[in-house]
Order: C-alpha cells, then sequence, then structure tokens
C-alpha cells in the first residue's frame, strides 16, 4: 500500500495516512433481492416516510450530494418535517472525511435554525441539538471540540432510546467522527464496534452497519476484525455497486491490503489515478491538521 500511497512523493505513512483509508463509501443501494433494513422513525408526514429512509440509507453510505438532493426534496414536499433538514445538515459534515469548511459550517448551522420554528418529538430535538452541537461555531480550528460536543448529544441521545438502533448506529459513528487517531487504546473504536455488532445481531443487513464497523477496525492491527462484514458486503456484491470507483477501491485496499490478503482483490486500478491519489492526498492533509491543530 506504501507505493499506492506515495509513489513520486515523500509522504509518511503515519495515523494520518492511515486514517485516510477511512474515506469509503459503502453502499448507494442493496445488491440484489438484498434487503437493507433502515427504519427511522419521525413525526414527518406518512408521504415522504419511504423517501426518509431511502435517504438515510444513503447517508449511512456517504452519498452526500445524493442525500443533499434527496433530504431537500422531502423539504419541498414537507415544509414542517425537521428532520429532513437534519438530514441535509449532516449532508455538509462529512464525520470520516475531511472537516467542513467555515462556508460549510455556516451553511449547516443556517439549516438547522429552519428547524427553531418547527415541531419535533423530544427524540428528534435530540438528533437535532446534536448536530447543532457541531454546527455552534464557523471556526474551523475548534472542529476536535465540537466533534467531541457531537459526540457527547449522541451518548445521551442512545441512552434515552435503547430500543432504537438508528440511535445506537448514529452514536457509534458519532464515536468515531470524535476519535483521536493518536490514541492506540482505540478505545471509540472499540466501543463503536460494540454497539455496531449489538445492531448487527438483529438488522445484520443494515448498511450503516456493514460500513461502520470495516470504519471502526480500519487501524493497522485491527483491520482483520472487519473481514466478516468486508467479505459479507463482497459476497453480496455490495462492493461493485458503489456509485464511487476511488471508494470502492479503497475499500479493498484498506482491509484486504492492510491485513495482506491481496490475492482477494481485484488488480487497483483507481489506485493508478492522478486524480483519485490527488483527492485522497488533499483530503488527508485536512483530516491531519484538524487533528494536530
Amino acid at each position: 500500500m506504501m507505493n499506492l500511497w506515495t509513489r513520486g512523493r515523500n509522504i509518511p505513512i503515519n495515523a494520518c495516512a492511515m486514517l485516510m483509508l477511512n474515506l469509503v463509501s459503502p453502499v448507494a443501494q442493496a445488491a440484489e433481492n438484498e434487503v437493507i433494513q433502515v427504519q427511522f422513525e419521525t413525526s414527518c408526514s406518512d408521504a415522504v416516510r419511504s423517501e426518509f429512509n431511502e435517504a438515510i440509507t444513503l447517508l449511512h453510505s456517504f452519498e452526500y450530494p445524493e442525500t443533499t438532493r434527496r433530504f431537500n426534496q422531502i423539504i419541498e414536499k414537507d415544509p414542517a418535517c425537521a428532520m429532513a433538514r437534519w438530514g441535509a445538515a449532516m449532508s455538509v459534515w462529512h464525520p470520516l472525511w475531511a472537516p467542513p469548511s467555515k462556508a460549510d459550517l455556516e451553511k449547516g448551522a443556517k439549516i438547522l435554525a429552519d428547524t427553531d420554528s418547527l415541531d419535533a418529538t423530544p427524540r428528534e430535538t435530540a438528533y437535532i441539538n446534536a448536530a447543532k452541537a457541531f454546527f455552534s461555531s464557523n471556526d474551523i480550528k475548534t472542529h476536535r471540540q465540537r466533534a467531541g460536543m457531537f459526540e457527547a448529544r449522541m451518548a445521551e441521545l442512545y441512552a434515552d432510546n435503547l430500543d432504537d438502533p438508528e440511535a445506537a448506529v448514529f452514536y457509534a459513528l458519532a464515536l468515531l467522527a470524535s476519535a483521536d487517531p493518536r490514541d492506540k487504546s482505540y478505545a471509540h473504536q472499540f466501543k463503536s464496534a460494540g454497539l455496531l455488532n449489538w445492531v448487527r445481531d438483529i438488522y445484520p443487513t443494515h448498511p450503516g452497519v456493514l460500513h461502520y464497523l470495516i470504519h471502526s477496525y480500519d487501524y493497522p492491527g485491527l483491520a482483520h476484525l472487519a473481514l466478516e462484514s468486508a467479505k459479507y458486503m463482497r459476497m453480496r456484491r455490495l462492493i461493485r455497486l458503489m456509485r464511487s470507483t476511488c471508494h470502492r477501491t479503497y475499500l479493498r485496499v484498506s482491509v484486504y491490503g492492510t491485513v495482506h490478503l491481496r490475492q482477494t482483490m481485484t488488480r487497483p486500478d483507481p489506485l493508478r489515478s492522478t486524480q483519485c491519489r490527488r483527492i485522497y492526498r488533499d483530503t488527508m492533509m485536512k483530516v491531519c491538521t484538524a487533528w494536530t491543530t
């Protein structure tokens, strides 16, 4: 993997570089005859229930341009749907990718401010307030603190909704988003995996579970723990259905490459793409900067 990342460049392979292997997209849709089980309860109208669940499925898959479009469509159909605005704001922040810019932070805060005049259940309000905590400042230097605030709010939400699998999955994501890549105890990652494995017992094909489990173990010395989820996704042809060729290849490299199972990988031609390497290198620098300032 080192040659793939640093061909012709003097970029060290360190914790931040390994963190960049997290930049993968799971599934844009279910494989043929595969049931993706996402049921996110909201007080929005029944007319948008199915669309909302589909948007959440894509949100778990990091298909942010598409989720932005989907949540905006839901807002148009049901202007009183506060959670659609939460989804639109969560599409602005990419928790496991590079920190949002000042403009993005202002955009997310503005979207969430529109929920102040809308009715929402206590559970929905908790989701919205967690997102508001992250978008509480447009100072990019406070990313670590705001990610920690988001995780703390999601911990409270999860504790108050122990029967809600989506609360557990999004809390698991919050733990990964706030994890310090320099922490070699991997406390956040192991806690995230514990939550996800609990949900997987009930919803084995949940896209967020499959995706975030791989991210939970996407570190040197832990990657072998992600093999079960990765092999399941591969067996079900979920990897092949990813929209982004770069993301699809990096998922293979991230898990199989890290544990030296290269024989299970197809030749990673997209890694030879200058555009792919530039995208991931630039994003890696942003992630490293956020965690070292």
